[in-house]
């Protein structure tokens, strides 16, 4: 059972840890996993060449290891264990990456070892005095595990991770804890599980009960142990996936994400690579994207799927226009629409998505030389230049915003036509046609009032151009 630390958990459903959930839910979606046996015995090798025990164990593993002995080797006293809950607790991105083939293993087992009837568990842990202090303003909430939850059938066994050390002084700010777990197995699709795998762990010793990733609790309680002031009992109730917000959220994220991805295709495919890149990529995981795009790109030169290949194009235009790399961006931009253009299915959706985003990098290239007049004649220079810098803009912001109207009809209230709106107002703005520009900036606003919250700071930006458009106008 793991000790001090080993799980984070959330009861808010913040940004970070959304998307965490996410790329975990993806990445046991994958098929076949994004990683394999061979490419995480190469990086532990690199990892551990000075470490000759752990060498010793990473030949064994190469030797040995096969799904079915997964848990076996989660619980064994290794660099694994300690590898994959850093990798988890640190939300270390591509450490991850390089465990999907063993996570997916790991969840694969524990459904299928799913206990048959109800179990009350334990686990017995240090947490500091904040942690509790949160989970006493919890109760009734929802606790979310990014991690493979170790607990005991045995509550003397959960204690004695303490033992010794309850009733004596504890370091400043820390706090001991038994966490009391009531958990009913559920047989649905997708849902999390939980095993006991005391005879399929490396020690059998403990009546051990793991549950797998992403486990979702229900916080009901939170008191002081009766006959034991220096203990606190943290009552939680394993749930169904479809009974918590959390679920909500994360599948109306990922049918997001799957759609930005799946409606290029104009099908319904399961979750690929392309999906695994986008997420990272909207996480700020530029490096790891654009690796991931890559490598997909390689794979599908090589066949006939040339939709992929212009979606990967597009994805890393993306990423060098999130670095500023806007010449960059520009010219994978093109590669995107002379691929999906040739195929004649200029109507979809990457088409249009694509001017739009070749219409933002040009809007903000700025890599001009300045010519050796600039001294004398700089308003003029300056003038013409940017003039002709937003002018580029401006077919591709008129191309997707044909586009769009193409697919979804010229009432049809979304963020993309919006955008499109946006970027024509910005670009007749620049090039100080007023006219045009609040006409633009009116459309966008009467249609982000349709879909966006009150207060949303997009309704105020898109109003503060407007009334600079006026303002230029009377100027």
């Amino acid at each position: 059972m793991q000790n001090v630390s080993a799980e984070r958990s959330s009861t808010d459903l913040n940004g970070r840890f959304l998307f965490v959930q996410l790329l975990l839910d993806i990445l046991l979606s994958l098929d076949p996993p994004f990683s394999n046996k061979e490419k995480f015995i190469r990086k532990c090798a690199k990892l551990y060449e000075r470490n000759a025990t752990e060498l010793k164990v990473l030949a064994d593993f190469n030797a040995d290891y096969r799904p079915a002995v997964v848990l076996e080797w989660y619980t064994r006293e290794c660099f694994i264990f300690k590898l994959l809950n850093k990798a988890l607790r640190r939300q270390n991105i591509s450490l991850l990456l390089l465990f999907s083939f063993f996570i997916q293993d790991m969840q694969t087992q524990l459904k299928k070892l799913q206990c048959q009837s109800s179990v009350d568990v334990y686990r017995g842990q240090v947490i500091l005095k904040t942690e509790l202090a949160h989970l006493k303003n919890s109760c009734g909430k929802y606790i979310a595990m990014n991690s493979f939850l170790s607990t005991s059938l045995s509550r003397d066994v959960a204690l004695q991770f303490m033992s010794g050390a309850i009733g004596s002084p504890i370091e400043e700010g820390l706090e001991y804890v038994l966490f009391d777990i009531h958990a009913t197995p559920n047989d649905k699709t997708g849902c999390s599980s939980f095993a006991n795998v005391a005879g399929t762990s490396f020690s059998d010793a403990e009546e051990e009960v793991l549950f797998s990733l992403n486990s979702v609790f229900r916080l009901d309680s939170v008191q002081t142990d009766p006959t034991n002031p220096d203990l606190t009992i943290v009552k939680m109730t394993f749930c169904d996936n479809n009974e918590h917000e959390l679920h909500a959220v994360l599948n109306a994220m990922k049918k997001q994400f799957k759609q930005d991805c799946n409606d290029i295709r104009g099908d319904d495919h399961d979750t690929t690579p392309i999906t695994l890149g986008a997420v990272l990529l909207n996480m700020g995981q530029m490096k790891l994207a654009k690796t991931i795009f890559t490598q997909v790109l390689r794979k599908r030169r090589r066949s006939s799927d040339t939709v992929d290949v212009g979606r990967c194009c597009h994805y890393i235009g993306d990423v060098y226009r999130q670095k500023n790399c806007f010449s960059k961006s520009i010219q994978w931009y093109k590669k995107a629409l002379k691929i999906c253009e040739s195929t004649a299915r200029d109507n979809h959706s990457l088409v249009a998505k694509t001017y739009l985003s070749l219409g933002h990098a040009y809007s903000k290239t700025t890599d001009w030389k300045f010519p050796v007049w600039y001294r004398t004649d700089l308003a003029n220079w300056w003038s013409t230049n940017v003039s002709r810098r937003w002018r580029k803009s401006l077919r591709p912001y008129e191309k997707a915003l044909a586009l769009y109207e193409k697919l979804y009809g010229q009432d049809h209230a979304c963020s993309e036509i919006a955008d499109c709106y946006l970027g024509l107002g910005s670009v007749h703005l620049h090039i100080n046609n007023f006219i045009p520009a609040i006409d633009n900036y009116q459309k966008a606003s009467i249609i982000q009032t349709k879909i966006l919250p009150e207060f949303h700071p997009a309704l105020a930006f898109c109003q503060n151009k407007l009334a600079y458009s006026f303002f230029r106008i009377n100027d």
